[in-house]
């Protein structure tokens, strides 16, 4: 899937649209002003706004992103309209009307939800994946009341294993991940990890059902055009942000389950 075959305005990326839900990814624009790093985050305050507002949400929640895989948990709107939470790479909520969002320029951007009353945002690096990440957030969904098979995915644009180059400490440590073996590769002798095949392999190995993972399959570094990169334009990179949000209007009856929040 490329960026031209997806659903795609003047701000969003949209993945998948088919659950009451909207989870979307933002891409540098046709002018390059789309930029959500915090060198720009006056200029992008309007941008923000908009985010808020094409989820149906009255709140936003980032994460602090340390390249780890502490899960916070938000089962109650916050105080703030705006809040980053210190110290975690993964979002959890429950609370109708709460967006959450990471900011990525190479990383992996991944959400989760079930339609039923959850919804995640994972920031997943290299180091964040190694960590276990995405297992962590899987077993808080987990203890929130949803089954891993009721969940959907969507992996957002990464640098992708063409541009991916990698060191030999770095590979043994992804190595050891799901099919890890499958996903970090040797050529011209250089070693290259695929992020998004790496956390597709997580999400399956945890009970996500193959068909309910979406990818695009866009490396960032490689597409200059609609992409930011950190390892193609180094300190002066740009940010694009994956965001989504419940919205109490579209929960079927009788959620979120008995055993939930």
């Amino acid at each position: 899937m490329s960026p031209r075959a997806t659903p795609l305005d003047d701000l969003w990326w949209w993945l998948d649209r088919e659950h009451g839900l909207a989870p979307g990814f933002t891409w540098r624009g046709p002018d390059g002003t789309n930029d959500f790093s915090p060198a720009a985050a006056e200029r992008a305050q309007a941008s923000w706004e908009r985010v808020v507002g094409d989820l149906g949400a009255s709140a936003l929640v980032q994460c602090e992103q340390v390249h780890g895989a502490q899960v916070a948990t938000l089962t109650t709107p916050p105080l703030s309209p705006r809040l980053v939470v210190p110290l975690c790479d993964a979002l959890v909520t429950t609370s109708p009307g709460v967006a959450v969002a990471v900011r990525v320029a190479d990383c992996l951007p991944l959400l989760l939800w079930c339609p039923c009353g959850v919804v995640a945002a994972v920031h997943a690096g290299w180091r964040g994946l190694a960590a276990g990440v995405i297992a962590k957030a899987l077993r808080e969904i987990e203890r929130l009341g949803f089954a891993p098979g009721d969940l959907w995915a969507a992996l957002g644009p990464a640098i992708g294993p063409c541009c991916f180059q990698i060191r030999p400490d770095v590979a043994e440590k992804l190595r050891a991940l799901p099919d890890g073996g499958s996903h970090v590769t040797r050529r011209q002798g250089a070693v290259f990890a695929d992020l998004p095949g790496l956390a597709r392999a997580a999400l399956m190995s945890l009970g996500v059902p193959e068909g309910h993972i979406k990818a695009p399959g866009a490396c960032t570094k490689h597409d200059a055009e609609r992409f930011f990169s950190y390892r193609r334009d180094g300190q002066t990179a740009g940010r694009q942000v994956g965001a989504i949000a419940l919205v109490a209007r579209d929960y079927p009856a009788g959620f979120p389950p008995a055993n939930g929040p």
